[in-house]
């Protein structure tokens, strides 16, 4: 097996085992749980891909509650709150993630419903984040794309 992938796997791995913010983020609580949300890029943009992260654990405690799935809802505020996606996510040792690329700029609510093993509502929060419009001709988002995999391996 490639060495490289592996060493992508292990640090894959131990990022998705820490708090989930990546570039920056937002914790919110809501008694007796804290939601920590992330994401990456810090300036997010229409030509880079967006990566949210999302992990539920005990506000005294710090200690991950075991959730089965969380439902997200990504809505664009400035679109008469226009539902751009959503779907059910499954944690991966105690985070949920997700990849998107935002199409168009603008102010963006994110719903995050955590659902226990029977289905049942634990919690639902959103969280607002701004997306600048860049020209595509900026930067090539297969260059982009690259950058990101180098940062990653090395």
């Amino acid at each position: 097996m490639d060495k490289k992938f592996i060493l992508f796997f292990l640090l894959l791995t131990s990022a998705t085992n820490s708090f989930a913010h990546l570039s920056s983020g937002e914790d919110k609580i809501i008694e007796p749980y804290l939601v920590d949300f992330g994401y990456s890029p810090k300036n997010l943009n229409t030509i880079e891909p967006t990566f949210l992260n999302f992990n539920l654990v005990n506000e005294t405690t710090k200690t991950p509650i075991l959730y089965s799935s969380v439902w997200i809802s990504i809505s664009n505020v400035n679109n008469k709150n226009q539902n751009l996606f959503s779907a059910i996510l499954y944690p991966e040792v105690g985070n949920s993630n997700l990849q998107i690329l935002f199409q168009k700029g603008g102010n963006y609510n994110i719903t995050a419903q955590f659902r226990d093993k029977k289905s049942k509502k634990i919690l639902s929060t959103s969280f607002k984040i701004e997306v600048k419009n860049k020209n595509n001709n900026e930067e090539n988002i297969f260059i982009l794309f690259i950058k990101k995999i180098i940062q990653i391996l090395f």
